[in-house]
C-alpha cells in the first residue's frame, strides 16, 4: 500500500497488515510530523504516526494542543522582544543623536572662543611693535664713578 502518493520514493511500514507508510522528503508530511493543509489549520488533521524500531508511534491530539500553543507563545514573546529592542535602539541613537549635536554647539563655542584669543594676542603684538622706543623704560646709563 503506498498510501496514494504514487511511487514517490516511499518506505514501506515495518510490523503489520496496518500498512501505514511514511514518505522520505515528501511533501505531504511536514518536519514536525504534522501532516500539512492547504488552509494551514493543524488542529483539524490527525497525527501522523511514523515507524521508530518497528514500533508506530504517533502524537495524541492532547500534545499536539500543547506543541501550537508553546509555538504561538514563543512567537509572541518574540514580537515583544523584537519590539522592546527597536524600542531601546530608538531610544539610544535620539541619545546619542542628542549628544552630538551638544558637541557640535560646544565645539562651535570653542572655536569662537579661540578665533577671539588669537586676535587679542594679534593686537598685544601689534602694540608692542607700535610704541614708541622712547617709551622704552630708562636704562641704567654708564657712570664713570672712579678712576680706574
Amino acid at each position: 500500500m503506498n498510501g496514494g502518493l504514487g511511487g514517490m520514493g516511499l518506505m514501506g511500514g515495518l510490523g503489520g497488515t496496518g500498512g501505514v507508510t511514511v514518505a522520505a522528503g515528501s511533501p505531504a508530511v511536514s518536519s514536525d510530523g504534522l501532516g500539512k493543509s492547504n488552509g494551514g489549520d493543524t488542529s483539524s488533521v490527525s497525527p501522523t504516526p511514523y515507524v521508530f524500531n518497528g514500533v508506530f508511534r504517533g502524537r495524541k491530539n492532547g500534545a499536539i494542543e500543547k506543541v501550537v500553543e508553546r509555538r504561538q507563545r514563543r512567537m509572541i514573546k518574540n514580537r515583544e522582544s523584537a519590539a522592546r529592542s527597536r524600542a531601546r535602539k530608538q531610544a539610544y541613537t535620539m541619545e546619542l543623536e542628542a549628544e552630538v549635536s551638544e558637541l557640535k554647539q560646544k565645539n562651535q563655542e570653542l572655536k569662537r572662543k579661540q578665533e577671539e584669543m588669537l586676535k587679542m594676542q594679534k593686537n598685544q603684538v601689534l602694540e608692542m611693535m607700535n610704541t614708541k622706543p622712547g617709551a622704552k623704560r630708562n636704562r641704567l646709563k654708564k657712570t664713570i664713578s672712579g678712576p680706574w
